[in-house]
């Protein structure tokens, strides 16, 4: 039919039957999003003022349009006449989320204030209107859900508030997919958002779940933008953990499926980047390290696994000799981003930073915030103040802190290196023949390059180099490493001295630390001179420097 006799047709059908006119947009409304041309239906609707239709379709249809025009979400949902939305309880909420979408990614506030989830009336309000949708699980309450778990991300709510909204979510998904109540699309965006909640919560083992059952849902709904942020948190899980193996396998489908997004390719592949990071560590492969860390933001930014990223500075600092800049500049990232430090994924991995940069006890920053304690059972951070003492001499503090090893550790990896760290710290000089045999048998199953670095401190250098076949550019990377040879011994310093060298990191003068500890002035002096001769330096800023490399 031409266009021109198609649109007098509809005019005058408009004219003489308005209300069978506007039923029958609006079935070719939900006609087009059926077809999967939901965007089109979406500016349809808007120019018809299909107001019914079009909240169908939003609700129906948000993930398609979320994953490649974002900002057609705010504008539609702005031009909701008051009568379709003043009844929705999500839909304020949804507003606030559509509205931080940007041109490639979402810009995510972090919270300006102490998070209180009791008077907090949005979060219980959506908790309240979730758990009555969940009775009967359909689109609206999958969409309802999604929105619950982004506000409570947006307001701070990163604990048992988030895991217990992500459960309940789960549960829905699960029943109204078995129903064939949601499309595969919205389903693996929920269990995908689960997941990230859960690991923010520091939920691991149960954000792997919620990830892969969303991998399962995106690749039946054909969703590369779900598919490859799946695969890219879950390659970020698996690298945190040590299993590198797993890491580089998730690496491969998230570039199988990123090649094909369009908006937010950058914000989908933050979480992959920081994957690789990871894997380069562990291959000791700082040249790469580097590279990565330079194509992302010089300090972390609003990304919501940022906290992971200031690990990786410092990680990368440690080697690089930058520690002390490092710590300064972490020290005022946490000033300056108090509640969103305060989640446990933050702390995990801000208290393992602090241990790659050889702070002991954590930023002052991050412990002034009070919460739950240091992740004394991660076997990363285990794994990194062990290796930390051991290369600054003191095998007796680094057998102390791998008695607090569980004896079953996630991630063979960290595995090894615990395994191999206490040996070294056993034994000093070469390995016993069967010992260094095991090693290899280890490393050639599933090991690192990493893992070899306390037993190359240990000078085990070509026995490594003759049984495991090291090539020359994998010497090169171990020589990071010092053996013990090289290493003079710890300095042993008193309760008092190590007092003083508080006040001092403190920035406090002599008259201070004097009236903290109860002594004269001239006391206090003399322990500074005791204490610079003992770590041999002349200097206050030289004191500092050389006891965090000592681990005081």
């Amino acid at each position: 039919m031409p266009e021109l006799l198609r649109q007098v047709l509809v005019e005058d059908c408009e004219w003489r039957e308005p209300q069978r006119a506007q039923w029958l947009h609006e079935h070719a409304v939900e006609a087009m999003h059926a077809a999967g041309r939901t965007r089109e239906a979406v500016r349809s609707a808007l120019g018809k003022r299909s107001w019914r239709a079009l909240s169908t379709v939003l609700v129906e249809g948000w993930v398609d349009i979320f994953t490649t025009e974002p900002r057609l979400l705010f504008e539609a949902g702005a031009r909701l006449p008051r009568w379709a939305t003043s009844r929705s309880q999500i839909y304020g909420p949804a507003m606030k989320i559509a509205a931080a979408a940007a041109k490639d990614g979402m810009v995510v506030p972090f919270p300006t204030t102490e998070p209180d989830y009791m008077t907090d009336y949005t979060a219980q309000l959506l908790r309240e209107h979730t758990i009555e949708l969940y009775r009967q699980p359909k689109p609206e309450a999958i969409f309802a859900g999604l929105i619950e778990l982004g506000i409570l991300r947006f307001h701070g709510h990163y604990g048992p508030e988030g895991t217990d909204a992500a459960c309940r979510l789960r549960r829905a998904v699960q029943q109204a997919t078995a129903a064939g109540n949601v499309r595969p699309a919205l389903a693996a965006m929920a269990e995908l958002h689960a997941g990230i909640t859960l690991d923010i919560a520091n939920e691991r083992p149960s954000a792997t779940a919620a990830y892969e059952s969303a991998w399962s849902l995106a690749e039946v709904a054909g969703n590369h933008f779900i598919a490859a942020d799946v695969a890219s948190k879950l390659s970020l899980v698996y690298a945190q953990e040590g299993n590198t193996r797993a890491a580089r396998r998730w690496l491969v489908s998230f570039h199988d499926h990123h090649s094909k997004v369009r908006w937010g390719s950058a914000m989908v592949g933050r979480a992959a980047r920081l994957a690789e990071a990871f894997v380069a560590f562990a291959e000791l492969d700082f040249d790469t390290l580097g590279s990565i860390l330079g194509q992302l933001p010089a300090e972390p930014d609003n990304d919501e696994f940022w906290a992971v990223h200031a690990l990786l500075i410092a990680m990368n600092a440690a080697v690089t000799g930058q520690a002390e800049a490092t710590h300064r500049m972490m020290e005022e990232l946490v000033l300056g981003r108090p509640h969103a430090a305060s989640s446990p994924m933050a702390r995990r991995a801000l208290y393992h930073a602090a241990a790659m940069l050889g702070v002991e006890g954590g930023f002052i920053a991050l412990n002034r915030q009070g919460g739950s304690a240091a992740p004394a059972y991660s076997p990363e951070f285990i794994a990194t103040r062990a290796l930390h003492r051991l290369y600054c001499g003191d095998r007796n503090g680094a057998l102390a802190v791998l008695s607090r090893a569980p004896i079953l550790v996630t991630g063979a990896r960290y595995d090894n290196l615990i395994r191999n760290t206490r040996l070294a710290a056993c034994y000093m000089g070469v390995l016993p023949e069967g010992i260094l045999a095991d090693i290899a048998k280890r490393h050639a199953v599933d090991g690192e390059l990493s893992d070899l670095a306390p037993v190359w401190m240990n000078g085990n250098t070509s026995e490594l180099e003759e049984m495991l076949q090291l090539t020359a550019e994998q010497l090169g990377r171990l020589k990071i490493f010092m053996p013990p040879t090289s290493v003079e011994i710890r300095p042993a310093l008193t309760d008092r001295e190590l007092s003083v060298l508080a006040g001092l990191r403190a920035d406090h003068s002599r008259s201070r630390i004097a009236e903290q500890l109860f002594v004269s002035p001239n006391t206090v002096k003399s322990q500074i001179s005791s204490l610079y001769r003992k770590l041999d330096v002349n200097s206050k800023a030289e004191a500092l420097k050389v006891a965090r490399h000592w681990g005081y």
